[in-house]
């Protein structure tokens, strides 16, 4: 199954702040995997246990950041957050989480602003 990205506008607001390195190379590389198969072994997908109200996923770019992710109706993901490691730990304990107001799908090729 293919899946289709969707994100948040904190999602896109976190890639602006991203490394040029992180946005241009990792981040679609994981952007590709993500919509082909989410429990690639590359991603190390796995559920945040820091938060109960939703099931929410943490998948790995490289060593020092993470992109927040949930699965939304049918064949999408909704990508929340991305940034340090430390800063998606930190999401733990949230309650309240944002509407996937995109509808366009994200550019898995991220070269250059949006």
């Amino acid at each position: 199954m293919s899946y289709q990205l969707r994100q948040t506008d904190a999602y896109l607001n976190d890639i602006d702040h991203l490394p040029i390195e992180i946005r241009e190379n990792l981040l679609s590389k994981s952007h590709k995997h993500l919509e082909d198969n989410p429990r690639h072994p590359g991603l190390d997908s796995h559920q945040f246990e820091g938060i109960i109200k939703r099931k929410i996923w943490r998948s790995v770019i490289n060593d020092k950041y993470r992109i927040a992710w949930w699965y939304e109706t049918g064949n999408v993901i909704a990508l929340w957050r991305v940034g340090i490691h430390e800063m998606i730990d930190g999401l733990a304990g949230t309650t309240n989480f944002p509407i996937v107001n995109r509808p366009q799908s994200i550019e898995t090729n991220l070269t250059g602003s949006r």
